[in-house]
């Protein structure tokens, strides 16, 4: 086996592959364990009252959580293959070794911004929910900007 043409060469693209799916799983499991965060940090409830204001940033992205889910677990995994598969094509160690580097930083950087974004309305739809609630709820709510 040791004269085989080419085994070396197959064994080392074979671990390089596999270095490259396993840090795509971390990537994967660090985007999914970001999104759940999000989902009951932001999106959350106490009682009925929501943690964030419908109309905010952070209760508009709890709407259409679907849509942004799907990119959070996707985008940076399909990162790290991008990167990974070029590193295994060129096999370069080093292209490979660092293939979850980018993939792990936009996880880490999506869940910062999703934790960062605002959870109340803006002001001058605070100010006009304020009023209406003062009013005693009359007529048209103007905002949804309930929060606990």
């Amino acid at each position: 086996m040791h004269n085989v043409p080419g085994v070396d060469a197959r064994r080392r693209r074979l671990f390089q592959s596999l270095a490259v799916v396993a840090a795509a799983g971390v990537v994967a499991y660090a985007s999914f364990t970001a999104a759940v965060v999000f989902s009951v940090v932001r999106c959350g409830g106490d009682g009925g009252v929501p943690y964030s204001a419908g109309d905010s940033p952070a209760g508009r992205l709890c709407e259409d959580a679907t849509s942004w889910a799907y990119l959070a677990l996707a985008f940076p995994t399909v990162l790290v293959l991008v990167v990974g598969a070029i590193g295994v094509a060129r096999a370069r160690w080093l292209w490979v070794a660092v293939a979850g580097v980018p993939g792990l930083g936009l996880a880490v950087a999506l869940f910062v911004f999703l934790i960062s974004l605002p959870t109340e309305c803006a002001r001058e739809d605070q100010r006009l929910y304020e009023i209406w609630v003062e009013g005693g709820r009359f007529g048209e709510q103007p905002a949804d900007c309930q929060t606990y």
